[in-house]
């Protein structure tokens, strides 16, 4: 199971004259408000500005459910005698779970989560294109020119590049299919895996037996990161080598012992080659091969042998996967009974009054309080994430919207403007819709008015010079500020 990355040259082809026929890097002001340009615009200013609402409504809903819990009673499992189905408690204590997958027959006992991730081996194409640059001289249809450059004379040159990855490609469509060939044999697909039977209480220590629901587990068990499983002799750690004692080792080790060397799966032989990987070979028929051998020759790939073929190096087709587990000795969980069973207790997920589903389980000790304030913490860093981006969503717009119309006459200063006043207007509105009208939001909202007053004062006196300075010339009497810069240049 060599992991060494192969590189392969493709074809290279040679295309005389223009790239396409309207690739052009400066097109005429008049050709850039089409049809299919606004459209474009239309989508990049409508899909992100919804998604951005629906961000900020979530952190709204996800604020309301986290204040509800925060004003309600939050009942402490480890000293109260008298609760009952509904009820939201709290309790941290140590931990008795074991999690599998069944399709292999695994199980790692004391862990709550796993994940099976799966990579394959695979042939990726890497398309460049060179092209030099010409111009050209093009006239509407009231005299005015301006030149035009656009690509022409290009190289383009293919590469294909095998490696481990952690999806399939599809190789249908490359420039040589039948030389780097990707099966798509997927037998194992990289998998999650929650613990059924995870349960507090174990040692006798609190009075009731708390069962989790699985449900809770949906998410990530927050304070505690996936650890790779590796299996050994015995199960105790190696020695470690000189360099890698300074790295801590964060594997976790199970016993070789309680492993199977061969796992079957669909047809599939997989092995355990060490480090924590299980390897399946590709293996082609005889009518396979023939098949490959007969399209190399079609596509001109049958005696092209490069010196990357002689690296050893995975087969394409080939698939390995490791696991990942989540193996807290302890946890915090604040969750609602689900229902009491003489001395046990299920625990399930809080569902909140506006139908908000918190799964909040964390690694150690932790109170609630604070596991409310962490819950909230990471909330408002996604929502101040996405808010970031629709900052960059209004650049795009401002620059977009100034290309299409041929606003070249735009300073930046101006273009400063135009982003800020579109940034405040857009969130002050959606953070009056969702949150409600405050001071703060007010200002916002007067203060975009005022850069866009302003923005558009900008505009109105440029074109007005713009016209008292082609009033000296007949030609540009009513022209516009593009005509202008037009003449300019030539």
């Amino acid at each position: 199971m060599n992991s060494i990355p192969v590189h392969r040259r493709g074809r290279k082809y040679f295309r005389p004259g223009p790239r396409y026929p309207s690739n052009r890097h400066h097109e005429h002001p008049r050709r850039r408000g089409g049809f299919w340009s606004w459209l474009v615009t239309s989508i990049i200013i409508v899909l992100p500005s919804l998604l951005f609402i629906h961000m900020e409504n979530k952190r709204f809903e996800t604020a309301q459910a986290l204040n509800e819990i925060l004003n309600g009673t939050i009942v402490d499992l480890s000293s109260s005698a008298n609760v009952s189905a509904g009820d939201i408690v709290h309790i941290s204590d140590h931990i008795s779970s074991s999690v599998g997958d069944d399709s292999l027959q695994i199980t790692i006992e004391n862990a709550l989560t796993m994940e099976r991730r799966t990579e394959y081996c695979q042939w990726e194409e890497i398309r460049t294109e060179r092209c030099e640059t010409c111009s050209l001289t093009v006239r509407d249809s009231e005299g005015n020119s301006v030149q035009e450059h656009y690509d022409c004379n290009c190289v383009i040159q293919y590469d294909y590049y095998k490696s481990w990855r952690p999806y399939l490609i599809n190789s249908f469509f490359f420039d040589q299919p039948a030389a780097h060939h990707n099966p798509t044999r997927n037998p194992l697909p990289s998998s999650k895996f929650i613990s059924t039977n995870a349960k507090l209480g174990y040692k006798g220590k609190s009075k009731y037996e708390v069962l989790i629901d699985p449900n809770i587990l949906t998410g990530k068990v927050k304070g505690t990161a996936f650890r790779p499983v590796k299996w050994i002799r015995n199960g105790t750690p190696p020695m470690p080598s000189f360099w890698n004692r300074w790295i801590p080792d964060r594997s976790r080790y199970e016993d070789i012992a309680d492993l199977k060397h061969f796992v079957f799966h669909n047809g599939n032989e997989f092995v355990y080659v060490g480090d924590g990987y299980f390897f399946s070979p590709y293996e082609t028929s005889k009518m396979g091969n023939r098949l490959k051998i007969f399209g190399r020759y079609l596509e001109g790939s049958l005696f092209d042998w490069q010196i990357g073929d002689l690296f050893p190096s995975c087969q394409a087709g080939d698939i390995r996967f490791r696991y990942f587990v989540q193996d807290p000795s302890s946890v915090s969980v604040l969750a609602q009974i689900d229902r009491v069973e003489g001395r046990k207790i299920v625990l399930i997920p809080i569902r909140s009054s506006n139908n908000q589903t918190l799964n909040m389980i964390h690694s150690g000790y932790l109170g609630p309080y604070a596991m409310i304030e962490a819950q909230d913490s990471e909330s408002k860093g996604i929502a101040n994430f996405f808010r970031f981006l629709s900052f960059v969503w209004s650049l795009v717009v401002v620059y977009r919207l100034i290309y299409i119309t041929g606003m070249e006459f735009v300073l930046f200063k101006e273009k400063v403007v135009a982003v800020a006043s579109l940034w405040t207007l857009f969130s002050s509105l959606l953070w009056i819709k969702v949150w409600g009208i405050s001071t703060i939001k007010s200002m916002l909202v007067t203060v975009s008015s005022m850069l866009l007053l302003h923005f558009k004062q900008s505009l109105t006196s440029k074109s007005t010079r713009i016209k008292r300075k082609g009033s000296t010339n007949n030609k540009f009497k009513d022209a516009t500020w593009t005509d202008y810069t037009e003449f300019k240049e030539q």
